[in-house]
């Protein structure tokens, strides 16, 4: 399989389009009627953004649920935890989420990344898609190529070459090939009668010990991680701005902020096992679980801010917030990749992150008493 750069081609495609616009537009939800038209480039974060009407330019949205039922003149980027396309895409679409659904005509090449993606009988695309994700069902057309890697890809539409890295492979009896089937798998895919594969059936053992895969492994993960952490890190920083520039402004305490992280780590699970021993404490303890595992997870938006904002502050770089975090936090999670001192780069990031994140707390609190 021909390697692609996939985490720098979303980081370009996909995310800095829509942190250069993040500031211009965010709320709980947003509305485009059916038979409304928009005669712009139209930039959205919000939780859920239905855009029923047409669109003359190029659609940058972020969200949790986001679905696009007008015509599309221009290209779409979209991160969300579900995506949802039934409206005709004039341009390209490069997105990313949970799950993703195409029930329509995308007249130029897709890119996708996500959990399940579903190109439903409907789905015409007009050229290459780029897919990488766990289960991947294709049943529309795809005019070009198919290239990726997936866990498992089920094909019952036409397409003209597929090559990918997939662990399990599954043609229908309706699959068209036109081209070639390369391929690398844990199985050979079986040919089922009636399935057409019209050029030379390639396969190579996927191995369980292939360092190459081992890496694309890692690249994933880093992605999948990039993405969701740059969703929280936009709510967070964008509900209390002022906050988090103090957090990470004062050189002196932010070293403090690792052993405030590793008393807090070690004396948390302490007390939660001490209430689930006393029985009465158990809906207590699972809580204060709760809360462990979110400021856990959160840790590494603080830490990545704060490696952004002090790369921004040491080359004096005159860039919007979203564009230092985003930096910060890519830079934190491929330092956490890295083999023999990945560990320990993490270690310190929880531990700086749940300090750091303590203080922010610790800092609202005050400012809401001299309020009182």
């Amino acid at each position: 399989m021909r390697k692609k750069p996939f985490v720098i081609l979303f980081l370009i495609g996909i995310i800095l389009p829509l942190m250069a616009s993040a500031n211009q537009a965010r709320g709980e939800d947003y509305y485009l009627p059916l038979g409304q038209s928009y005669l712009a480039n139209i930039y959205r974060v919000a939780n859920n953004i239905e855009l029923l009407g047409d669109i003359n330019g190029d659609v940058f949205v972020i969200g949790n649920n986001i679905t696009i039922a007008g015509n599309i003149k221009g290209d779409v980027y979209a991160i969300a935890a579900n995506i949802r396309v039934t409206g005709i895409i004039e341009g390209s679409l490069r997105a990313a989420g949970q799950n993703i659904t195409i029930d329509s005509e995308i007249k130029h090449g897709v890119t996708l990344a996500g959990n399940n993606i579903y190109l439903n009988d409907k789905a015409k695309l007009g050229a290459t898609l780029m897919v990488y994700g766990q289960n991947i069902e294709m049943r529309g057309q795809v005019a070009g190529n198919v290239d990726g890697g997936m866990e498992k890809l089920f094909i019952s539409g036409q397409l003209t070459h597929l090559n990918a890295e997939v662990g399990q492979l599954v043609l229908s009896s309706t699959a068209v090939v036109n081209g070639n089937l390369n391929y690398q798998s844990r199985n050979m895919a079986e040919v089922p009668s009636g399935a057409i594969v019209k050029g030379q059936h390639n396969f190579s053992e996927l191995k369980k010990n292939d360092q190459a895969q081992v890496w694309q492994n890692k690249i994933s993960g880093i992605f999948y991680r990039l993405l969701s952490l740059l969703l929280l890190g936009l709510l967070l920083i964008k509900l209390m701005p002022s906050t988090w520039r103090t957090a990470v402004a004062d050189p002196q305490n932010k070293y403090k902020y690792i052993l405030y992280g590793l008393v807090l780590s070690v004396v948390t699970p302490l007390v939660m096992i001490v209430l689930f021993i006393t029985i009465i404490g158990i809906p207590l303890s699972l809580i204060l679980l709760a809360i462990y595992l979110i400021l856990l997870y959160s840790s590494a938006v603080y830490v990545g801010y704060l490696i952004g904002s002090w790369i921004a502050n040491r080359w004096q770089l005159k860039w919007p917030w979203p564009y230092i975090y985003l930096l910060g936090l890519f830079i934190y999670l491929v330092l956490t990749a890295l083999p023999w001192i990945g560990w320990l780069v993490m270690l310190l990031g929880v531990w700086w992150g749940l300090g750091g994140l303590m203080m922010m707390k610790k800092d609202i609190w005050q400012k809401l008493k001299n309020q009182q």
